[in-house]
């Protein structure tokens, strides 16, 4: 039997920049100026935030064209620049009405939020999210953070905090220009509403716009089922999934999509 052996590349098949390894990944150094790397950012801004209508094929034709290198490029877009770029043999057209619409429609932000939306290795918004209730609760404190602080933070440690504090000195340049280009940072005052003080968890799907109304309202959204939860937004009541078991027994009220709007005013 012949054994073949796997060769791994030694340079990127995009840029044709040397490649190393990160753990169990193999990945390209040359992380501001790789195509590849280019449209992923950008695509992962996008997903992260929500944002409905832009498709892989607009953003990699908006790459290709030229017209955008990184996320604050999309902010600078006109509607004719957009309207008449082709993706796949076609052209954007009318849609490029709704795509603005869409993109501008979120540009106020919590601070995990944008900051976990920029790519960064290994820290993804709740990861930053929990960096932010640590205390690190504005930008400046965020980027005056060192490797040693933020090591010390629940489920950071070292090669997390490095990722960190590399990343966000990276994409300095692309902060401001996000920030010049109209995106705010929403304030971390108390909040009183509604929701003021309790604690909320999705069960069977995920609603970025649900979680903005219950933070805006003064909740806490919560990744899993946690002790003294208030509530479980459950997407199916006829279904009895461990969550909904483990919420029921504990008291915790399970409510669905529709009634949580209603409890949050949002018709």
């Amino acid at each position: 039997m012949n054994i073949v052996y796997f060769v791994p590349p030694t340079n990127c098949p995009e840029c044709n920049s040397v490649l190393k390894m990160d753990g169990e990944y193999l990945i390209c150094t040359n992380s501001f100026d790789c195509p590849a790397q280019i449209s992923g950012c950008i695509k992962q801004w996008i997903t992260k935030l929500g944002i409905k209508e832009w498709g892989n094929s607009a953003i990699e034709a908006l790459c290709e064209s030229g017209l955008v290198e990184d996320p604050s490029d999309l902010y600078n877009l006109s509607y004719n620049e957009l309207s008449n770029l082709q993706m796949s043999g076609r052209v954007v057209g009318r849609k490029a009405e709704v795509m603005l619409e869409n993109l501008h429609a979120k540009k106020e932000l919590p601070l995990y939020m944008f900051i976990g939306s920029l790519n960064i290795p290994m820290n993804s918004r709740s990861m930053c999210k929990i960096v932010q209730e640590a205390g690190y609760d504005s930008l400046e404190k965020m980027e005056n953070a060192t490797v040693r602080e933020l090591a010390l933070v629940h489920r950071m440690g070292e090669i997390k905090a490095e990722k960190f504090v590399e990343g966000i000195k990276g994409k300095k340049e692309i902060i401001e220009r996000l920030l010049d280009g109209g995106i705010t940072i929403k304030g971390l005052e108390n909040k009183e509403g509604i929701m003021n003080g309790k604690t909320v968890c999705m069960t069977g799907f995920r609603d970025a716009d649900m979680t903005a109304a219950i933070e805006d309202a003064g909740g806490i959204v919560k990744s899993s089922v946690v002790t003294g939860l208030d509530y479980l937004v459950v997407k199916d009541m006829s279904k009895n999934s461990g969550k909904m078991q483990k919420a029921s027994a504990q008291g915790t009220t399970l409510i669905s999509i529709e009634d949580m709007w209603d409890l949050l005013g949002v018709v």
